[in-house]
């Protein structure tokens, strides 16, 4: 799909302690454990593209763009607030959140405290969202 996904993120923060070296020599030699660094985590947006190679889920996309094409044009049905458990959009986000709790447990385990977890972009300039 051109990237990595939400289940490559274990073996990216094990090659990130690896250069930086697991006792906090940093690459110049300096001490920098990773209580001191942040992690930032941007992961899930190659699973929904790569969910749209899989045609059970591209089958559910079609279902759940349907569903809401209804539920704005004809006005009877309210569209919902979170997506459902088993529409494209909730299956693909539970494999993300799944391999998103591994990643902060064993960046909870390698010592990091400082952790920003970025979510996708999904807006009408990403193509995927048009």
């Amino acid at each position: 799909t051109g990237g990595t996904r939400s289940s490559h993120a274990l073996g990216q923060l094990a090659r990130a302690h690896a250069f930086l070296d697991v006792d906090g020599e940093g690459v110049r030699g300096e001490s920098f454990p990773p209580s001191k660094r942040w992690l930032v985590v941007h992961t899930g947006g190659n699973d929904v593209l790569a969910a749209l190679l899989f045609p059970p889920l591209l089958l559910l996309l079609w279902l759940d763009l349907v569903y809401l094409s209804l539920a704005a044009g004809l006005g009877w049905l309210r569209p919902p607030t979170r997506p459902h458990r088993w529409s494209f959009l909730g299956l693909v986000s539970a494999y993300s959140a799944q391999h998103l709790a591994l990643l902060l447990r064993d960046a909870a385990a390698r010592g990091h405290t400082r952790v920003l977890v970025a979510r996708p972009p999904f807006s009408p300039s990403v193509p995927l969202a048009r």
